[in-house]
């Protein structure tokens, strides 16, 4: 499943973040707005290909699912949110409060 991560947490987090969302990974997507680095290291941990865009419509277009960290109150998050569930993207978020 090609999944677009916003996480701006560590690469473990992240691991976490993914575990509970218990999607089968095959691609990371990845868009302008993202944390690249972070998500890059995670990528290349489980050895995942990953597909850059500079757009955020684009990325959730392209993409099967979103994997969200969020503390509620980031535009770029929420902005993600409602564009994935809007092209009727599997969303699973993580509210900051949940950790």
């Amino acid at each position: 499943m090609k999944v677009l991560i916003s996480c701006d947490t560590n690469t473990a987090s992240i691991h976490d973040l993914v575990e509970r969302a218990n999607y089968h990974i095959t691609e990371i997507v990845m868009c302008g707005e993202s944390h690249p680095k972070v998500v890059e290291d995670f990528a290349a941990k489980r050895r995942l290909p990953v597909k850059r865009f500079s757009d955020v419509k684009l990325a959730t277009k392209y993409a099967q699912a979103l994997v969200a960290y969020w503390n509620g109150k980031a535009s770029h998050t929420d902005r993600l949110i409602r564009l994935a569930r809007g092209n009727m993207l599997l969303v699973y978020v993580r509210r900051a409060e949940e950790t």
